[in-house]
Formats: structure tokens, C-alpha cells, sequence
């Protein structure tokens, strides 16, 4: 079994574990509670690739209209890559927090620097400045640093005992922005003078994420309570907008299309919508106990965000629409931090046994056809790795109560993963049908469902895998007699 070791030489295989939420905040199962926020990992591997490496791969695209490919850079001397941002140079920066570093990487080159920070910073945050800087947060400092990117410069700025300083972002007023989750408090801290002001929220909210809204102001999350806040710069006045989730609040926050926001809810399982006037909308990412952590949005609006339990990122174009998700090759993976270049590029932070790295997907629009031209037979999109399932077609066994599923063998997968959603009355739009059985894994392209019942609508969904990458779904509809 693969295994990861910290940096005093234990194996920490647990931190591979799904995150929990609790009173100090994001950690992972297993790691003691008194280390706030740590995973704790040591990439032991890290240090034996210092080249890029380019996997070569198309990823399952997001829709059939899209292409996704994806390159992988390996981070030698990074133990935990967090959050990730798009830097003024171009470049981009990320901060490591058990490594207590912030790190830049070349995009065209793969090239790493990496420039420490004081021992126990646990950087946090990391965002672009107005002022050509890079801004970040430091955790456990508690404290607020920039760096030149140009030479490499860092200054800080301090703030109250234990404030916990966890997101920034670059406001609309042109200060930075930012969260503070034990302080309880929304900051900003002026570019140029370095003069820190703070807003106290609503007792017991602990702010998390931050973002600025379509409306220009600034929106934030809360893992500890079931509401998102909205701050008016130029007023000061803050409005709290109930998520309907009880007493599970949100994480990560971004801007998206029509004046709305896009956000995550972890422990949930869901991601989300909420306009500027307060509307909420939740739909669940496919994947079980993925959770959804930190999101980004292109220029389009499309939403991507990471899957930090599950080794995946996915995308979504609205909440009407499937998630789209793509799991990462060569897993056990964490995927954790995201962001979008310049490009429309998606970037983002993984940490595996074997190292710590940076993800980067590109997206790419097929061509429309030809006016007049017809479509194919199958509008599903394909992947080379490992391969799209053809010719799925499902019988019905009335007197054994069984459908039987069949379906053309591809070359380059080494198992299949199949299963079938729980039934529905008839009258049930396919589009609705959400709630499935367990994925199986067989190694045959063949297989019988049992205790189906009469009458009922079923969704059967079949897929390749190749080395546990997952390859696109066949689906078929289906109505028993």
C-alpha cells in the first residue's frame, strides 16, 4: 500500500483520510487536534523528479463541445500545496503550508523557487495584489505577507493574537481583503500604507472563504454555520443569507455569470448557487463523500472546483447540467487548491505519495459542424484513456426479475465499473433519476441486476477504467414491463 511520511519519518497514511470540520478549523481525519489545520506529509518522493512531467493525456471533456487535457508539474522540496493563485507576473504561486513556503512555478518552464517564511507560519490564503505584489495570509502567524514577485522581497503585517487569518482576495475598493476564522472578523489592509482595518461578524460565524461578487462587494463562507455574509465596502453594512443546510455551513466562494456566486459545502457532498439577492440553489457532485473544497470560475461562468477526498476536479455549467468530473491518474491524490489563468487554463494543487504537484487543465472548444451537417450517432464524448464503451444494450429478464446489460469490449480498459440507479415511476423525467446503487468493478463487459422491479424506470450507467483512471459513462434508459 502506498503511504505518505511526515517530515519525523512516521507514516501518515491516514492524512490520506477525507477532511473534517471542526473547532480549529480544515483538518483530516487522524491528525491530532491540537495541529491545527496539518495534514502533516512528507512528499518522500519529491526530490527524484525535477522535470516537468507532461502526461499526455485527454481527460474526459467537460461536455461534448469541449476538449480537456491535462499536464502534470512535479514540486521537489514542497510538502503541502494548498492554495494556489494566478500570479501579476504570470507565473503561478501557491502557498505550502506544512512546508512554511510560498512557491512559484514557471508555467512554460516547470521551473520551482521556492522562498521560506518563518517557522509555524502555516500559510494560508494567497492572492494578486493591485500593487503588483502577491498577497498571502499566514495561519498560525497570524499575520499578512506580500512578496515582490520580481526580487523576491517579503513584508508583513501583524495582526490580533489568534486571529487565524484563512482566505484573501483583492477587492473592488482596492485593498486586500481578507478572513479571519478564529478572530471571527472580515479584514482589508491597504496596499500602500500597510493600514489594517476589521469588521466583527455575527457571534460564532468564523469566517472561511472570501470572494467579490458580480455587485462588487464581498462575499463570504463559513464551514461553522449554514450562512453566507455579504460585506458593502463603501457602508460597511453586512447581510447574512441562510443556505438551508441546517447547521453545515460552506467553503470555498467565487464569482460566477448572471449575477451569481458559485460555492462549496464540503460536508455536504454539494456545491452551490446564490444570486446577489440571496436566492440559494445546491445540487450533489456525483462522487460520495468527494467533498468539494475550493472553486474557481473562466470567463464563461463555468464553475471548476477540486474534490479533496476523491483524487478529482470536476466541473459544472450550471446546477441544471451534470457535473462533469475528471479523475486525477496515478491516485491516491489530494486535490485541494484552484484557480484560472489568464489563458482560461485550470490550475490547480495535488499532493500524492509519491509528491507534491501542480495540475493544469486546458480546455479547448471542438469546432460546431457544418451548417446542414448531421449529427453522430452517439453525441457522447470520447477519451483515449482508457477508452469510451460502445454498444451498450440492456435485456430484460421479466421472470427473474433481472436486466442484463451487454456492452462492446474496449481495448484499452482493464476492468469496468457499472451500476444502476434505484427505480422510478414512469412518469419520472430521466433527468431527474440521481439516486443510484453502488458502482461495482467487473472485469467482463457483462452484467446482471437483480431485485429489479415491474413497471419502474432505471438509468444503467457503464464505464472503462484503465490503471483506475475512469473513463466516460455509457447511459442507457430503461423501462421494465
Amino acid at each position: 500500500m502506498l503511504s505518505f511520511v511526515c517530515a519525523r519519518g512516521h507514516d501518515v497514511t491516514s492524512g490520506m483520510q477525507p477532511f473534517h470540520f471542526g473547532a480549529g478549523g480544515l483538518m483530516s481525519v487522524g491528525v491530532p487536534a491540537m495541529k491545527l489545520s496539518r495534514i502533516f506529509l512528507f512528499p518522500l518522493l519529491a526530490m527524484l523528479s525535477v522535470a516537468l512531467l507532461s502526461l499526455g493525456m485527454t481527460a474526459a471533456p467537460s461536455r461534448s463541445a469541449d476538449n480537456v487535457s491535462l499536464k502534470e508539474f512535479p514540486l521537489p522540496g514542497v510538502f503541502e500545496p494548498y492554495v494556489i493563485a494566478n500570479g501579476p507576473d504570470g507565473n503561478m504561486w501557491f502557498t505550502d503550508r506544512e512546508g512554511d513556503q510560498l512557491g512559484k512555478l514557471v508555467s512554460g518552464t516547470g521551473q520551482v523557487t521556492l522562498y521560506p517564511l518563518a517557522t509555524d507560519a502555516r500559510p494560508w490564503g494567497i492572492a494578486a495584489g493591485p500593487d503588483g505584489n502577491v498577497w498571502f495570509t499566514e495561519n498560525r502567524g497570524n499575520r499578512i505577507g506580500k512578496i515582490n514577485p520580481t526580487t523576491g522581497a517579503i513584508s508583513h503585517y501583524d495582526l490580533a493574537a489568534d486571529a487565524q487569518p484563512w482566505e484573501i482576495v483583492a477587492g473592488p475598493d482596492g485593498n486586500m481583503w481578507f478572513t479571519e476564522f478564529s478572530g471571527n472578523k472580515i479584514g482589508k489592509i491597504n496596499p500602500t500604507t500597510g493600514a489594517i482595518s476589521t469588521t466583527s461578524l455575527a457571534v460564532g460565524y468564523r469566517p472561511s472563504g472570501i470572494a467579490v461578487g458580480p455587485d462588487r462587494h464581498l462575499w463570504f463562507t463559513s464551514v461553522d454555520t449554514s450562512k453566507i455574509g455579504k460585506h458593502v465596502p463603501a457602508t460597511g453594512a453586512t447581510t447574512y443569507y441562510d443556505l438551508g443546510t441546517g447547521s453545515i455551513g460552506a467553503y470555498g466562494i467565487t464569482a460566477g455569470s448572471g449575477n451569481s456566486l458559485w460555492f462549496t459545502v464540503p460536508q455536504l457532498n454539494k456545491i452551490g448557487r446564490i444570486t446577489v439577492a440571496g436566492q440559494v440553489s445546491l445540487a450533489d457532485v456525483p462522487s460520495a463523500t468527494s467533498q468539494p473544497l475550493q472553486i474557481t470560475t473562466r470567463a464563461n461562468g463555468e464553475a471548476w472546483f477540486t474534490e479533496a477526498s476523491v483524487g478529482k476536479v470536476a466541473s459544472a455549467v450550471d446546477l441544471s447540467n451534470p457535473i462533469q468530473e475528471y479523475a486525477i491518474p496515478n491516485s491516491p491524490a489530494r486535490t485541494i487548491g484552484i484557480t484560472t489563468d489568464a489563458q482560461g487554463d485550470i490550475w490547480f494543487t495535488t499532493l500524492r505519495p509519491q509528491g507534491a504537484g501542480l495540475g493544469r487543465f486546458t480546455v479547448t472548444p471542438i469546432a460546431p459542424p457544418a451548417p446542414g451537417a448531421q449529427p453522430a450517432a452517439d453525441p457522447l464524448p470520447t477519451i483515449s484513456i482508457p477508452g469510451k464503451v460502445t454498444g451498450l444494450k440492456i435485456k430484460w429478464n421479466k421472470k427473474k426479475r433481472k436486466l442484463i446489460a451487454r456492452w462492446g469490449a474496449s481495448p484499452n480498459a482493464d476492468k469496468y465499473q457499472v451500476r444502476i440507479s434505484k427505480h422510478y415511476k414512469l412518469k419520472t423525467r430521466a433527468k431527474k433519476i440521481k439516486k443510484f446503487r453502488a458502482w461495482q468493478s467487473i472485469s467482463k463487459n457483462k452484467h446482471a441486476f437483480n431485485k429489479i422491479k415491474k413497471k419502474k424506470k432505471y438509468k444503467i450507467e457503464v464505464r472503462g477504467t484503465a490503471k483506475d483512471v475512469e473513463g466516460d459513462k455509457k447511459v442507457k434508459y430503461f423501462k421494465t414491463r
